[in-house]
């Protein structure tokens, strides 16, 4: 019935939630200097946390060498840049951390953010203003507020309680020329954090709420924290005076296959006081090919000319990730815009079943119009799916991983027309079974070739007598059905082209 019949319902207040307190979290050590390592605990393990609406606060000074005659100011997305990086850990199990957290989240910024969003300017987000609007040159000093969310890809995704220990890690940057510019060379700045902290929001449930959760938590019923990992992968330098590099960015398990790769190039900007590390040059890139085992992404080449503006396949890509991705309907960088921070998007979210085999190779192929620069660096983050689970009296899994159900199937037999098993093994790492199957034709009906391969397996080989066995084809199809459909089996491992096709045909 529709809501405006409803003229004599009761109305519903949520309840849920009877009071929240913002309390701050101090690091063991107060040290901030460079590559120092600062880290922040929470002990209080029955206290229910939204750590998704957690931030840090960062205090500091940033004062002008007296004799620079040019100007001084942060870059965009400072904050981010004081760290080298960032990781966060449940009850003793790392569940995120991010290398370099001031590029991947300023290339999380330019992807997902609109630019009318102004939450993060107290951040050191401050785009495209190009001003921290909490630095007060008179007196030095800077305050910032950036959000857990902002630097984690975990608490992006990932909006619902937590409790337990927990532990956040942040190891401070080499150097901080990253977080600032300056206009002379003559010009230079001093940075000095003066204090780091975590405000994090804890929630009080109204007593029946408490009580349910407390009893099945009290079970040890897991709880399924799904995430997206963004992972950074650099290349020091593309080879200089060529146009064209490939780039075997990894290999991994199909269970981190890449859902989306981002690509971006900076030349001579890093650690170059400046230059503004903000930016990402397009080196007159002409086409940016992925490679998973052997497919490719994108299908055709995307014939891109930056010198002549005629980029539009890899903007409308841009746009397509902001749309799909983040639900942003009004991406943050124009047309104009992407010229000077291009940023190149590959989706390969769709994949057909040949690449969901044990390992992926991920290989880039970048062309380019010109030459490419001297010093260029690229840059290469893989967006994957994750999924951790939590068993508040046991601990933290990576269910991606670790806590998979695997079983390996291995087999020995005899090629008749087709391969056809005469023993078969499982093992899930728990048991092992193995089963003697009979002959499924009599021996008298094989051919001379045939008997010949039978009797040197028999005597040389593996020495299982054909005509041995005990297991029909039919009891076969029940064993196999039972081992590996109705397990809730995840992945099926074995070895061999033939051994694969048979199980396959018996189980498909």
């Amino acid at each position: 019935m529709l809501e405006e019949l409803q003229l004599f319902q009761d109305p519903n207040f949520d309840e849920s939630i009877v009071r929240e307190e913002v309390r701050t979290y101090y690091p063991f050590v107060k040290s901030f200097g460079n590559n120092d390592e600062v880290e922040i605990a929470i002990y209080q393990q029955d206290s229910i946390l939204l750590m998704s609406e957690a931030a840090i606060i960062i205090e500091g000074t940033l004062k002008k060498n007296a004799t620079g005659t040019g100007t001084i100011e942060f870059t965009n997305n400072a904050g981010a840049f004081l760290f080298d990086s960032i990781s966060y850990e449940l009850n003793g199990k790392e569940v995120d951390k991010v290398r370099d957290p001031g590029t991947v989240s300023l290339l999380k910024g330019y992807l997902c953010y609109e630019k009318e969003d102004s939450s993060l300017s107290i951040g050191g987000w401050n785009y495209p203003e190009g001003h921290l609007v909490t630095y007060d040159p008179t007196k030095s000093t800077f305050y910032l507020r950036i959000p857990l969310w902002h630097l984690l890809g975990f608490f992006h995704d990932y909006k619902k309680i937590i409790f337990g220990k927990q532990i956040l890690r942040l190891i401070r940057s080499r150097t901080d020329n990253n977080c600032f510019k300056v206009s002379k060379d003559d010009t230079n700045g001093e940075l000095t954090i003066t204090n780091i902290e975590l405000k994090v929001k804890h929630v009080f449930l109204n007593d029946v709420i408490k009580m349910n959760l407390l009893s099945q938590i009290n079970t040890d019923r897991p709880i399924l924290m799904p995430y997206r990992q963004w992972e950074l992968h650099e290349l020091p330098s593309l080879t200089n005076g060529t146009t064209k590099e490939i780039w075997s960015v990894k290999t991994c398990s199909n269970m981190e296959s890449p859902r989306y790769i981002i690509v971006a190039f900076q030349t001579n900007r890093k650690e170059q006081k400046k230059r503004d590390v903000t930016f990402f040059d397009n080196i007159e890139i002409s086409n940016i090919r992925l490679t998973l085992n052997s497919e490719y992404y994108p299908y055709e080449d995307m014939k891109l000319d930056f010198s002549s503006k005629k980029y539009h396949e890899a903007y409308f890509m841009y746009t397509q990730f902001s749309k799909l991705f983040a639900s942003n309907n009004k991406p943050m960088l124009d047309y104009e815009d992407f010229n000077s921070r291009a940023l190149f998007v590959i989706d390969c979210s769709k994949r057909n079943d040949s690449i969901k085999s044990s390992t992926v190779d991920v290989k880039l192929e970048i062309e380019s119009r010109n030459s490419f620069p001297q010093n260029t660096k690229a840059y290469c983050i893989i967006i994957h799916d994750r999924v951790m689970e939590y068993l508040a009296l046991s601990g933290v899994y990576d269910k991606s991983l670790s806590n998979m159900k695997l079983v390996v199937v291995d087999m020995q037999g005899f090629n008749l027309s087709d391969f056809y098993p005469k023993e078969i093994s499982f093992v899930n790492g728990q048991q092992n079974t193995h089963y003697l199957l009979k002959p499924p034709v009599p021996y008298r009906t094989l051919s001379c070739d045939v008997k010949k391969q039978v009797k040197y397996l028999e005597s040389n080989f593996h020495g299982l007598k054909y005509s041995s066995g005990y297991v029909s084809d039919d009891d076969l199809n029940e064993i196999l059905r039972n081992h590996l459909l109705n397990s809730n089996v995840d992945f099926v491992y074995v070895k061999g082209h033939q051994k694969k096709e048979f199980l396959e045909k018996k189980t498909i």
